[in-house]
């Protein structure tokens, strides 16, 4: 198996150090370099040309998104996975124009990074299933809504009613019925 580099660009120092630590500590994996900085991020990729880069979209600096826009310029062998807090439909949508393979949120767990590194390095592009539902219901909501003459927060009380639970079904006889031959309790 080809070793995969690895450049972490996270303003946060707590998560940046953690992935270093985990994907050190993953056979397979060789962390070639990590900042907190997008400036930074693109003067790394191009030193170490990494096979890929894990990046959050805000930084100090540079953005994450300007840092992966150039990088997918100057380095396009490099593969982007962006792993972010941020959970917006627009963001989301900027992160892919800005040249990224992948996103996944932060909260999503290491499971689902790994899962998305293995599908972003085999050149396919990853969301994670729950952000692949909220961006197409999103697309629908917004294809509706003009149609129905609605916008697409008025349409928070059907989709509660389609979420909530189903109410227990009433049992046509409430109480057990008697045996014949018996008498019922008094």
């Amino acid at each position: 198996m080809t070793t995969v580099t690895v450049l972490l660009a996270d303003e946060h120092e707590v998560a940046r150090d953690t992935l270093a630590t985990l994907l050190s500590s993953t056979p397979g994996f060789q962390v070639v370099g990590a900042t907190d900085d997008g400036l930074e991020a693109v003067r790394l990729a191009m030193a170490t040309r990494p096979s890929l880069m894990v990046f959050d979209s805000s930084m100090r600096g540079l953005s994450g998104l300007h840092a992966a826009r150039r990088i997918a310029g100057l380095c396009p062998e490099t593969r982007l996975l962006c792993l972010t807090a941020q959970e917006e439909a627009g963001a989301i949508r900027s992160v892919f124009d800005a040249g990224s393979h992948g996103f996944v949120r932060k909260r999503d767990g290491y499971e689902v990074l790994m899962e998305a590194i293995e599908s972003v390095m085999r050149t396919r592009y990853y969301v994670s299933p729950e952000v692949a539902a909220f961006l197409l219901h999103g697309k629908r909501w917004q294809r509706l809504a003009p149609v129905q003459g609605r916008h697409a927060p008025e349409f928070t009380p059907e989709l509660e009613a389609l979420m909530a639970p189903p109410a227990p079904v009433a049992l046509r006889y409430p109480r057990p019925m008697p045996r014949p031959g018996l008498r019922e309790p008094c």
